[in-house]
């Protein structure tokens, strides 16, 4: 429905509504055009399409375009979730795949290396925290987030459909905290 260069003008204005603006990797065709800094807070959208703009420019029937970006919620350092959201066009997908998918992982702040925190600090931090939160608090500690991952999943899609025109949407919402490999399920209750 949208060519190349329309996708990427309809996302930008989406990621700029959101103040979602540091990139961290723009590939076409999986070349990679632009490397972001993956500062949380870097306003390099611009740049970014810039250089997405000169590639397609110089390229022709380009088909796939992976566009990642980084950003936090605005709760208390605490509370907030780090967000990678990464969309993905597809100008021709066979076997009814979607032309675009947008993917977001929200990882809880409390849980991420601080800046100045070295590896054994880190590694003992996240232990504590795992030895305090009993069954019950580590379910709570999920629900929390998972709750806000349901909101910002909900805010998205109505935002993003202002800018595309989407027959369908699917949700996946994967959450589990604690858990590796065969354990981990996907929830999909909206």
């Amino acid at each position: 429905m949208y060519d190349v260069k329309e996708f990427l003008r309809r996302y930008a204005k989406f990621l700029s509504e959101i103040n979602h603006t540091s990139v961290l990797l723009i590939e076409i065709d999986y070349e990679e055009v632009y490397v972001g800094r993956a500062t949380p807070g870097a306003d390099d959208l611009n740049d970014a399409l810039t250089m997405a703009s000169e590639h397609l420019a110089s390229h022709r029937e380009e088909n796939k375009v992976l566009l990642s970006t980084l950003g936090r919620t605005r709760n208390a350092y605490r509370d907030s979730l780090k967000i990678t959201l990464e969309a993905q066009y597809n100008r021709k997908h066979g076997h009814g795949k979607p032309g675009i998918e947008v993917r977001f992982l929200g990882i809880p702040s409390i849980l991420l290396k601080k800046s100045q925190e070295g590896d054994k600090d880190y590694r003992a931090r996240i232990d504590q925290l795992r030895r305090q939160l009993t069954n019950v608090a580590k379910e709570k500690f999920a629900r929390k987030y998972e709750n806000a991952s349901k909101v910002l999943l909900k805010d998205y899609e109505r935002r993003l459909s202002k800018f595309f025109d989407a027959a369908r949407t699917t949700r996946w919402l994967h959450l589990e905290w604690g858990k590796t490999g065969k354990d981990l399920k996907h929830r999909v209750k909206f």
